[in-house]
């Protein structure tokens, strides 16, 4: 029962602290980690203690499967080179050099510095699209923008097309055209509607 009631009070702390952030116009995930760490120090808080397995099968995958559902297969194959080496090159690369500097600063023997390295260097799907969509990156590269004033569609890239199109003709108001998306925007205020 006290890891119910405990669940629960985990689960609404999340929400209002993630409501707050979106009413602060902060990072979500960053106040989420601030205020977790400022628990960690209280008495009476006690900090779980979780099976790796439970991770791997209840938290990772549904996390991993939203961040799957944002990877347009287009790009992805287009970008296999690129994203081969970022994936795997870089991960080796990362997990050798903090097993390098470990060893040398903290006189770790070299494996178990690179093992250490091994922690720290594999990629975060999830923080990966998260920074994507903060900075505007387009859903998928084939998203299409209707102008709503005079009916021009143009590629949404990063509304850069868009944004041409607004400093041309004056026309703010843009909508998605592409076929199960909703979204509507308005480039004089930069708001929008998802």
């Amino acid at each position: 029962m006290d890891v119910l009631i405990g669940g629960t009070i985990f689960v609404l702390a999340m929400l209002v602290v993630s409501r707050l952030a979106q009413w602060l116009h902060v990072s979500a995930p960053l106040l989420l980690m601030s205020v977790g760490l400022g628990a960690s120090f209280l008495p009476f808080i006690e900090v779980p203690r979780l099976q790796p397995e439970f991770i791997l099968l209840w938290i990772l995958p549904p996390l991993l499967h939203a961040a799957a559902l944002n990877t347009s297969l287009i790009d992805f194959r287009r970008n296999i080179a690129t994203i081969g080496w970022l994936s795997i090159g870089l991960v080796f690369a990362t997990a050798l050099a903090v097993g390098v500097v470990a060893s040398a600063l903290l006189d770790l023997p070299l494996p178990i510095g690179v093992a250490l390295g091994a922690v720290v260097a594999p990629p975060d799907a999830v923080a990966s699209t998260a920074v994507a969509k903060r900075v505007g990156l387009p859903r998928r590269p084939e998203d299409l923008a209707l102008c709503l004033t005079c009916g021009h569609i143009g590629c949404e890239s990063e509304l850069h097309n868009a944004r041409e199109h607004f400093e041309s003709t004056g026309h703010p108001v843009l909508r998605s055209f592409t076929p199960g998306e909703s979204w509507r925007h308005c480039l004089v205020h930069d708001v929008g509607t998802d």
